[in-house]
């Protein structure tokens, strides 16, 4: 499941930066089932891709709700708290938030682990942590 969901987090990622419209990303994910549903707190998710579209969904509500990008995303009050409403956040924005304003391309992000062997940050590559200091790498 973490490979599907990076996957599928690529390709949404590539579809936002094409100008996708989030709706219609959102529409696809959401609702997708399989054997590993998780339910916490009053919420019920379906699948690795319904996380992700939920997750879109939620980014979007933030920006459309206050405009700050730097705020943390609290817990989802759910359906009882009131009608979902419809994002209108653009795509880049979306993208920028998810990707935590990474540049453009950039398909690496920085662990705020260091390396075991020479203390150094380690990076994410293709589902493996790798130091590019001395050449750790450990994947799983």
């Amino acid at each position: 499941c973490p490979s599907q969901s990076e996957a599928t987090s690529r390709l949404v990622s590539i579809a936002l930066r094409s100008g996708m419209d989030a709706e219609s990303i959102i529409e696809q994910l959401k609702g997708i089932r399989c054997a590993s549903t998780i339910r916490q707190r009053g919420m019920k998710v379906l699948s690795c891709p319904d996380a992700i579209g939920r997750l879109i969904e939620k980014v979007m509500k933030h920006q459309n709700g206050n405009g700050n990008k730097n705020e943390t995303l609290q817990s989802d009050p759910g359906p009882a708290h009131g009608a979902i409403q419809r994002p209108t956040a653009r795509h880049t924005d979306v993208v920028e938030n998810l990707s935590g304003g990474a540049e453009k391309g950039k398909r690496n992000y920085h662990d705020e682990s260091k390396c075991p062997e020479c203390g150094e940050p380690l990076e994410h590559e293709g589902g493996c942590k790798m130091c590019r200091s001395c050449g750790y790498s450990k994947c799983g």
